[in-house]
């Protein structure tokens, strides 16, 4: 069962102070696994605050998101050391293959897409994660073959679980 957000804004944040605004999105988010509608409606109403100005604060910080992730959540580095070795070459594979724009997830929700300032390994650009695993691209990759083996490997998970 999903706990109640507007509970836990409730026993939470009872003194209803803005400076708790960036608090409250993550809390929806980590409930929810992306910030929805309702999420940011229930934050406006608490916090008196018009519903534009807490959006305003969330699409601000490149943390929030608005749509939720795919199981396989994709985070390609677009910092200055990935872009100067084509990491645009990666971000339009990606875009290509799955068919969704960065910020986007697949309609079955497997994959979802994102553009992230760094991801800190800058001697191995350009770089990309999926998940938790690192990719660093030093010649060339088969964008297409990765997502052809993720989406095995989900079907061989479906199949081992029994689904």
């Amino acid at each position: 069962m999903e706990p109640d957000f507007n509970k836990i804004l409730k026993e939470k944040y009872h003194y209803r102070k803005v400076e708790n605004l960036t608090d409250m999105l993550l809390d929806a988010q980590e409930i929810y696994g992306f910030l929805t509608k309702d999420s940011l409606q229930s934050i406006s109403l608490h916090l008196k605050m018009p519903v534009s100005k807490v959006f305003s604060v969330a699409s601000f910080f490149d943390g929030f998101r608005f749509t939720r992730k795919g199981k396989y959540h994709i985070r390609i580095c677009k910092g200055t050391s990935c872009h100067i070795n084509h990491s645009k070459f990666i971000i339009d594979s990606f875009v290509k293959e799955l068919k969704i724009q960065p910020g986007q997830t697949t309609k079955n929700g497997l994959f979802s897409l994102e553009l992230v300032p760094c991801l800190g390994v800058c001697n191995n650009a350009p770089s990309f994660m999926i998940n938790e695993r690192l990719y660093s691209v030093d010649g060339i990759v088969n964008i297409k073959e990765i997502i052809e083996n993720l989406k095995l490997e989900f079907t061989a998970d479906g199949i081992a679980k029994g689904s």
